[in-house]
C-alpha cells in the first residue's frame, strides 16, 4: 500500500507571532487534504551536566499549559544558524553555565510542525556568568540530582521530554533489557 501524502501546493501565513504552512496534498486515495503545519524550523535543547552531576533545570512560566515547567535549556534558532553554536549560545544565556558540548541526534517535535530539534549533551558544565534577562524573559536556574530528574521526566511536566530520553540513554543510563523493563 502507498502510504506518501503527494504535496501540491504550499502557502505561509501568519497568525499573531506564529508562522503556518497551509498545505495540500493529494492523499493515496486521490482526495485531496489541506493541512496547517506549525512553521517553526530549528531548536536546539541542552542536557547539561555540572561537575558534580547535577542536571541543569531552567525554571519559566509556558502559556500553552499556562503554569511554570521545570526543562532542559534550548530555544528556538534562526534558520541559518549553526546547531553547535547556537546550543552552546542558549546554554550560557539561559543558566549562565558552559561545558563540552557533544551533540546526540535530532528529534522531530509532532506531526503537524516542521521542527527539528537538534539535542545535545554538555558535560563538566561550569557557571561563567550571572543572568542577566530583560522586562520579558524570566528564568530561574535550578540543579536537579539525576534520581530527581529521572523522576521529573516520568512525570511529563516537561516539553522536552525527548532529549531527556535520548540523553539517558546516549550516556547508558537509562536502558532497555531484554525484559522491556526501563533501568
Amino acid at each position: 500500500m502507498d502510504l506518501e501524502w503527494k504535496k501540491i501546493e504550499e502557502n505561509s501565513f501568519k497568525t499573531g507571532y506564529k508562522r503556518f504552512l497551509k498545505r495540500a496534498f493529494h492523499l493515496p486515495s486521490g482526495e485531496r487534504r489541506d493541512v496547517d503545519v506549525k512553521d517553526v524550523g530549528k531548536a536546539v535543547c541542552i542536557f547539561a551536566l555540572t561537575n558534580t552531576g547535577n542536571i541543569l533545570m531552567t525554571r519559566q512560566y509556558r502559556p500553552g499549559p499556562e503554569k511554570i515547567l521545570t526543562e532542559l535549556p534550548g530555544d528556538f534558532i534562526g534558520f541559518d544558524e549553526i546547531p553547535l553554536e547556537a546550543a552552546r549560545e542558549k546554554l550560557l544565556e539561559e543558566t549562565g553555565y558552559d561545558g563540552e558540548l557533544e551533540f546526540i541526534s535530532t528529534s522531530l517535535n509532532d506531526a503537524y510542525s516542521n521542527m527539528i530539534r537538534y539535542n545535545y549533551i554538555a558535560r563538566n558544565c561550569v557557571k561563567k556568568t550571572d543572568l542577566h534577562f530583560d522586562n520579558v524573559k524570566f528564568v530561574e536556574v535550578e540543579e536537579m540530582s539525576l534520581k530527581n530528574f529521572v523522576q521529573h521526566l516520568r512525570s511529563g511536566e516537561m516539553t522536552n521530554l525527548d532529549t531527556g530520553y535520548l540523553a539517558l540513554d546516549f550516556l547508558g543510563i537509562f536502558r532497555y533489557d531484554d525484559k522491556k523493563n526501563w533501568h
